[in-house]
């Protein structure tokens, strides 16, 4: 299951390949009639299995069992929703969250933030605790790196108190490890911030594959 899970989206886009290769082949006039009943089947056949292949998405609910690294949100529909909260439109789509395999964290971008007070709605039943400069930066990175899926803790873990979300935080290391790339937004500190210092801080730096930080009071980017 966890296979049939994880390569789903690999195997939908090679039948994608196939169906097109199909659809073009062009049946000359004069070829036998039984030629062209295995085209047109083909053809049928083939865009069939890409319905029943597509991605199934997930719930934490569905996590029970076999966590993986909790969910990622589709990249292009959350930088859809991120564009629509920055220009104070409404986002009438969907985020689709899928479980977050070891498969799809290879194309996966993480992402690291300190928490803000204040909130911002990005659709009717989702709303990030991230400030103007953080969803600025999120929505550019997502663009950037070109990846399918985004792992947020706000969306990748549960919010409310049970086993699952205890389990989710223990493999943040792990979550750095196994996503493509992993962008940081440090935000403005205080004098004296001990930025640094903290254990997720660190397990960026030591785990990410390939990390960038972006500072908010100079707008510096750098990777490391």
């Amino acid at each position: 299951r966890i296979m049939h899970e994880s390569s789903a989206g690999h195997r939908q886009e090679l039948l994608i390949m196939i169906f097109a290769l199909v659809l073009c082949y062009r049946v000359a006039s004069g070829v036998p009639i039984s030629l062209c009943v295995v085209v047109y089947a083909s053809r049928v056949t083939v865009a069939c299995l890409i319905l029943l292949m597509r991605e199934k998405e997930c719930s934490f609910e569905r996590l029970e069992g076999s966590p993986g690294f909790g969910l990622v949100v589709q990249a292009s529909a959350l930088r859809e929703a991120l564009a629509c909260a920055l220009t104070g439109t409404a986002y009438r789509g969907r985020l689709p969250r899928y479980k977050a395999t070891a498969e799809r964290m290879e194309e996966t971008l993480a992402v690291s933030y300190r928490w803000q007070v204040d909130e911002v709605t990005i659709s009717p039943d989702c709303v990030l605790n991230m400030s103007r400069f953080q969803v600025e930066g999120l929505a550019r990175a997502i663009k950037e790196q070109q990846c399918q899926y985004v792992w947020l803790d706000r969306l990748s873990v549960p919010q409310y108190e049970c086993d699952l979300k205890y389990t989710l935080l223990a493999r943040m290391m792990a979550v750095y490890a196994a996503a493509k790339a992993t962008v940081a937004f440090r935000s403005l500190e205080s004098p004296g911030s001990r930025y640094h210092e903290r254990v997720w801080t660190c397990q960026e730096y030591c785990m990410a594959k390939r990390l960038q930080v972006v500072t908010e009071e100079t707008g510096d980017t750098h990777v490391v």
